[in-house]
């Protein structure tokens, strides 16, 4: 017991150690790796190349570039300020209307790209600059900002989707499917409590600057907007019936963008230039994560730790409720140092066990763990949406974005709730599509 407590304080002081060292974390998990192997499986230290290859042949890894070539053409055209600017002109007249404009244009760019980092990246600064512009407050405008960015890994297709998917080896179409009715209900979550917030807790509205539209400017934005939510139908349609997997999906969307951006935008070849280079810059960090993540995940599972951590479960007989309370923790408290791809592949193997243990839905917990690395985004010191909001406006502090984002937390924590006790509002639609 004294020894498995030693292996156990030493592994986690290791990893403490690389989180804290400034490395990139992909580099991290290369570093920790090695003297894993080094010290428990010396033997198998010549297989890592095999190691390597295996995890990064992974057909669906395919569908990760493209998503993020189309992020990436997004985040550098007006494609995300004109969705921003059309949205606001039919819901400028619920109360707040910008802020439910910023979470509704998310949750479209999400269904569009399946990127955190590239929804912020697209409306980020045109939706802060018109919230101060109008007089909305600091906290409000960069919570909600950086809050509404977290849809796009929860709404398919979604880039932590497709990795969970590839670790426990379940159906990415069913989990995309999974994720359309939480996500709708997030986003309505969202847009009432933006609603509520600027109709009774905010009673000084006539600091707010409301800039009226007519029907006529509501019309005239729209033919620039719909060829590309017609891309999100023919995503989702694509999935629902399954006329395309996910990869085949991001590819025709990611074209498509690129072609519709140049027709509608006359897009030049530097925007495209720095939309690739973005993507490729971005795929290669992530594919690097994916491997060395993945083959830290296998080898930390084969040590004593770990198969003891699995024991001690089994043998306490827990409750379900329980185990599902225990193992939203560790994700909860991975989110503040870790990135969501690399927590995925880190406690799946881990989790795999006991999910099984507690006859949990592999495609229902995915959901779960998803809206839990949504908070994990927004948590300091790794929240990469309050990197991208400082890069924005560094005028604003990390502090001011927090507590903004608290409250929507709070409705993310809610909805968790909410899908433990109905799991059917996870399952009913992939069951239904896909069976």
């Amino acid at each position: 017991m004294l020894f498995l407590l030693l292996e156990s304080f030493f592994i986690f002081v290791l990893i403490l150690l690389v989180l804290l060292s400034g490395l990139p974390i992909s580099f991290g998990f290369a570093l920790i790796t090695l003297l894993l192997m080094f010290i428990y499986f010396p033997e198998t230290i010549s297989f890592i190349g095999t190691y390597l290859l295996s995890n990064s042949s992974e057909y669906a890894l395919l569908a990760v570039p493209c998503f993020i070539l189309l992020g990436a053409v997004i985040s550098n055209t007006k494609i995300g300020s004109d969705l921003f600017e059309a949205a606001n002109r039919w819901l400028y007249r619920l109360p707040g209307g910008l802020a439910t404009t910023t979470t509704v244009t998310s949750a479209v760019i999400g269904a569009l790209c399946g990127a955190s980092t590239a929804g912020l990246a697209a409306i980020g600064r045109t939706a802060i600059r018109e919230m101060k512009l109008r007089g909305y407050p600091d906290t409000i405008a960069s919570g909600c900002v950086a809050i509404s960015g977290t849809l796009s890994i929860l709404i398919p297709p979604s880039i932590p989707m497709i990795i969970y998917g590839i670790a426990t080896q379940v159906s990415i179409g069913k989990l995309f499917m999974a994720g359309v009715i939480p996500g709708i209900i997030l986003t309505c979550l969202f847009s009432l409590y933006n609603v509520f917030y600027f109709k009774i807790i905010k009673r000084d509205k006539d600091t707010l600057i409301d800039k009226k539209y007519t029907m006529k400017e509501g019309i005239v934005i729209l033919p620039k907007v719909v060829p590309f939510l017609l891309i999100v139908v023919f995503i989702i349609y694509s999935l629902y019936f399954g006329i395309a997997t996910a990869t085949e999906v991001g590819a025709i969307g990611a074209i498509a963008s690129i072609i519709l951006s140049f027709i509608i935008y006359k897009t030049g070849i530097r925007e495209y230039t720095n939309a690739i280079r973005e993507a490729t810059g971005d795929t290669v960090m992530i594919m690097f994560m994916v491997i060395m993540a993945s083959v830290f995940g296998q080898v930390i599972t084969k040590t004593y730790v770990v198969q003891q951590f699995i024991s001690t479960i089994i043998a306490l007989n827990l409750s379900p409720f329980i185990i599902f309370i225990i193992l939203n923790t560790i994700v909860l408290l991975l989110g503040f140092f870790l990135p969501p791809i690399a927590i995925i592949l880190i406690v799946m193997p881990l989790f795999m066990p006991i999910i099984k243990i507690a006859n949990f839905d592999l495609i229902w917990f995915g959901v779960i763990m998803i809206l839990n690395l949504e908070i994990g985004l927004i948590t300091p010191p790794v929240g990469l949406n309050l990197y991208v909001i400082n890069r924005l406006y560094p005028e604003i502090p990390t502090s001011v974005i927090i507590r903004g984002a608290i409250p929507y937390l709070l409705l993310i924590l809610m909805e968790i709730v909410l899908l433990y006790f109905f799991p059917e509002l996870v399952l009913w639609l992939p069951n239904k599509v896909i069976g």
